[in-house]
């Protein structure tokens, strides 16, 4: 009955406040006593909001907490407005902290559609009390007090159980050495989560604890970059790995140095095949499946079957894409040719669907492989497979 009456109350006042984007606070909402606290704490909230689409936050940021503020303030940026709907704030909750002089409060984004109340967001900030007003913090270090902690060279582990120990010391071992490839060595902070099973609850250590865009999705892990220094949430079915898969990981390092414009997401596939195989089986493995169960001969279209995708696994719901495959042959062999720095250049050789000449342009220089000759040179590839 409660959440009825919240969301009625949220759709009438959106209703009312079109005009402004000034924080309405739901009268179900126990504020502080002291009216004069209960007043100055809904005007900082009001005007760090207010500051948050221009950039100037530092102010109201807690300075010890900074970087982890800083990663909250950035999903919050835009929600205000997608699509051609327009999205309010709304203080929805507050709480009294007993360890700290401080308050959760939670925030909600909520916009209407066809006569219909929509919410975007949920965020929770912890406001502290100061000697000159308010200061807010994103609830990260208040939600992982008490966890472990293990630095590795310029990794920095946090974790709730010392089973993860094990997976720990594998994923540092790799980013590494990922990282010595890709000529990154930027500190990273990593938080594993043994109570997270998905998308939703790894995000609520960092205090949203509601997005509409990534509702749903059961991601294992998540990346953030804020002010040059990295920070990455795992799960618990990553951390109790007793051999750690390290493909997605490939993909995480690759995506962190390369920009979204020219990834080859694809090509990146290919590599992190090379690397650590796909789904569980290694690239030994997939080879030897790709040779005894794929029918090929000279006439194979492969240009077709690559940008097709067409899956020549034996399970549907793990996939072996000949394009990651032919990726993979391709990666291995101009690694051992050419070295590293010829690799990264096809994994920056852009999206192949969208910009298919300049995907080319850049195989071609790299390999000597193009659209006219790619069955004659894929089909040599495929004949000379390692066993």
């Amino acid at each position: 009955m409660k959440k009825i009456l919240v969301i009625t109350f949220l759709f009438a006042t959106f209703v009312a406040n079109t005009q402004t984007n000034r924080l309405t606070v739901n009268p179900e909402v126990r504020l502080p006593k002291d009216s004069v606290e209960s007043v100055q704490l809904v005007a900082a909230l009001n005007d760090f909001l207010e500051s948050i689409p221009h950039g100037n936050t530092e102010k109201w940021i807690l300075p010890a907490e900074k970087l982890e503020t800083e990663l909250l303030i950035d999903e919050m940026k835009g929600m205000d407005k997608k699509d051609s709907i327009n999205f309010k704030p709304y203080l929805i909750n507050v709480e009294a902290l007993a360890d700290m002089e401080a308050y959760s409060v939670q925030v909600s984004y909520m916009g209407i559609h066809n006569d219909a109340p929509v919410l975007r967001a949920i965020f929770e900030l912890i406001v502290h009390k100061t000697g000159d007003g308010f200061r807010f913090s994103s609830p990260l270090l208040r939600n992982t007090k008490g966890w472990f902690k293990k630095e590795i060279d310029y990794l920095t582990y946090y974790y709730q159980d010392t089973v993860a120990e094990n997976a720990i010391g594998q994923w540092a071992s790799a980013i590494i050495e990922y990282n010595k490839k890709l000529n990154s060595n930027s500190p990273i902070v990593i938080y594993v989560c043994d109570d997270c099973n998905d998308m939703t609850c790894m995000l609520r250590l960092v205090g949203i604890n509601y997005l509409m865009d990534v509702n749903g999705l059961k991601w294992l892990a998540t990346n953030y970059i804020v002010k040059g220094k990295e920070f990455a949430i795992y799960t618990r079915r990553l951390s109790h790995q007793l051999k750690a898969d390290t493909h997605d990981l490939f993909h995480g390092r690759a995506n962190a140095v390369i920009p979204q414009e020219t990834r080859s997401h694809y090509m990146i596939c290919g590599c992190a095949t090379v690397y650590a195989g796909s789904w569980g089986y290694s690239w030994e493995e997939i080879r030897k499946m790709f040779k005894t169960g794929m029918s090929y001969d000279k006439k194979t279209d492969w240009l077709k079957l690559y940008f097709e995708r067409y899956n020549f696994g034996e399970d549907p719901k793990y996939p072996l894409q000949i394009t990651q495959f032919i990726n993979a042959l391709i990666i291995q062999k101009v690694e051992k040719e050419q070295g590293f720095p010829a690799v990264m250049e096809l994994l920056a050789s852009g999206n192949m669907y969208n910009d298919r000449e300049n995907f080319f342009r850049i195989l071609e220089k790299v390999t000597g492989i193009n659209e006219k000759n790619f069955n004659k040179e894929v089909g040599k590839l495929v004949q000379n497979i390692e066993e």
